[in-house]
């Protein structure tokens, strides 16, 4: 139940992707490795830290020249901040690998250059213009269907839909999102001594076994599973 949740948001987010770019839905990607995409996308390929990303959603607008990359989740209501900076930090090798505009200096240096050389055959094909990737979309929805506001900010900002538009997704969001079972306790705890550990706080085990210290006289302590 919680992957399909999952992927229902995830078709709910895609359907809202092209609705708002005008993208055809099957040019919405999912789950593709950066790497792989298209190479009209012109993204960085195999090698790089950016080629090795594998978003859940990849958009081309390639009429306005950008790429759209949203992830989504559902978590605990508490942890919707942590997880919406945890996924915009993957995503920082691909912002950096975003080609740069030319300068000032470089494309008056450029226009002189051109025009006094003659221009290309018109025969010579030319590489497509690289996407510019835009900042991540984190879509992030509590357990109790609310969506984060740094979340719906980012989405009418990126696709410019009509506030009714994104009334009607933050419910149909909030619908799925209570649906899903809760996050256990269980759960809770094994990811909090995850993060925990990887910060160095304490050992992380891979087992959940009991293990004790128990007092003998002659040996010390010995160790009781």
């Amino acid at each position: 139940a919680r992957f399909a949740a999952h992927d229902s948001l995830l078709r709910l987010v895609a359907d809202l992707l092209a609705e708002g770019r005008g993208v055809a839905p099957e040019e919405v990607l999912r789950e593709c490795a950066v790497g792989e995409c298209p190479p009209r996308f012109g993204l960085p390929r195999a090698g790089s830290a950016a080629a090795r990303l594998s978003p859940d959603l990849l958009a081309a607008d390639e009429a306005a020249g950008e790429l759209l990359v949203a992830e989504v989740t559902i978590c605990p209501d508490r942890a919707l901040g942590r997880f919406y900076a945890r996924k915009q930090r993957r995503y920082a090798p691909l912002l950096r690998s975003a080609p740069q505009p030319p300068s000032s200096t470089a494309t008056s240096s450029t226009t002189t250059a051109s025009s006094s050389s003659p221009p290309p055959p018109p025969s010579s094909p030319s590489a497509p213009a690289a996407l510019r990737p835009l900042p991540p979309l984190i879509v992030a929805v509590g357990e109790s269907g609310a969506l984060f506001p740094q979340s719906a900010a980012a989405l009418s900002a990126a696709l410019r839909l009509p506030d009714g538009r994104m009334r009607r997704f933050a419910d149909e969001a909030a619908a799925i999102a209570r649906a899903r079972p809760a996050t256990s306790r269980k759960r809770q705890r094994a990811g909090a001594a995850r993060r925990a550990a990887s910060l160095g706080m304490i050992p992380q085990r891979r087992s959940c076994s009991v293990i004790a210290l128990v007092k003998s006289e002659k040996i010390g302590y010995t160790i009781k599973k």
